[in-house]
């Protein structure tokens, strides 16, 4: 009951004091901007940290789901949230097929991939005529209550935040979470005891992306306006470097890095420096802290596999 408990603690805490130290239009606008973050930060946490699989297209995942709430939305009258479903399905489903393609590639190999999907994704919307607006975008997306007003939008948000991560603490500590970050680590010896590896880790990628198409659909339908710039390449390593930061392997990690990361870029002097900042960050938090902020005093994971091999 604790791993469930000291997440809603800290998320709660973390998401109502910028309202409860300045509750102005700009306080609540970081609000969201850091919550939608910490959403792209997990999806990131749950596919490198528990799968292992290294993603820098979350924020393409966050574009197909934002896109395709907007277009059932204001082309075809659908319930916004209905088309929040549809959002995370087709965000989903795209990830795991993405997974079962590509899930046997080296690191490296498999994170250039999913930056190459990315740039695919964004010649879509950037040719996809009257669908997607082209590069001009699409203007006047519905904002279903809550999100009609800042305040609703701050705390459905940071709720929806609140409810992933007790998600991905439930799924890190029940004997599925186990078994996927065992098959992430050693592969041949989960395959050689039954493990089917491929489908357990495209599973938890799609998941991932699922959230990502979550967070996509919160930032379209919050903003009220969607282009192929807004979700771009840059949120993907900025989710990367804020999952890193604060601790992949934790739940909460991602989060924590998340509103460090916002905060600290609030301060910057001009936001031409956001991706120099985000790569001395990654280049920082690997060197210094290799498990992030939340991982200083734990020690890396053993594969369940090889316990159960050597017993």
């Amino acid at each position: 009951m604790k791993s469930l408990l000291w997440p809603t603690v800290v998320l709660v805490g973390a998401g109502l004091a910028l309202v409860l130290i300045q509750s102005d239009p700009s306080s609540l606008e970081l609000s969201r901007v850091a919550g939608i973050y910490a959403l792209l930060a997990l999806s990131v946490g749950i596919s490198y940290g528990q799968a292992g699989i290294l993603s820098l297209g979350q924020a393409a995942f966050a574009s197909v789901g934002a896109y395709g709430s907007a277009i059932v939305t204001t082309r075809y009258e659908w319930n916004p949230w209905a088309g929040m479903v549809l959002a995370m399905a087709l965000a989903a489903g795209l990830a795991y097929v993405l997974a079962r393609l590509l899930v046997r590639l080296s690191a490296l190999a498999l994170a250039l991939a999913t930056l190459l999907f990315g740039e695919l994704v964004h010649f879509a919307l950037t040719r996809g005529g009257d669908l997607t607006g082209g590069y001009i975008g699409l203007p006047g997306i519905e904002a279903p209550a809550p999100l009609d007003s800042r305040e609703g939008t701050h705390l459905v948000v940071w709720a929806v935040v609140a409810l992933v991560v007790l998600i991905a603490t439930n799924i890190s500590t029940s004997a599925e979470g186990r078994t996927v970050r065992g098959a992430a680590s050693d592969p041949v010896l989960a395959g050689s005891l039954g493990v089917a590896v491929p489908v357990r880790l495209s599973a938890v990628f799609a998941l991932s992306g699922a959230v990502a198409g979550l967070a996509g659909f919160l930032f379209a339908h919050s903003s009220g306006y969607l282009a192929p710039e807004s979700l771009s390449i840059e949120m993907s390593i900025a989710a990367l470097a804020m999952a890193v930061i604060g601790g992949r392997y934790s739940p909460v990690g991602p989060v924590v890095g998340a509103l460090v990361v916002v905060l600290a870029l609030d301060l910057l002097p001009s936001e031409d420096l956001a991706g120099l900042f985000y790569g001395l960050l990654i280049i920082a938090a690997i060197v210094l802290l290799p498990r992030g902020l939340l991982g200083i005093r734990r020690s890396t994971p053993v594969s369940p596999f090889r316990k159960k091999a050597s017993a």
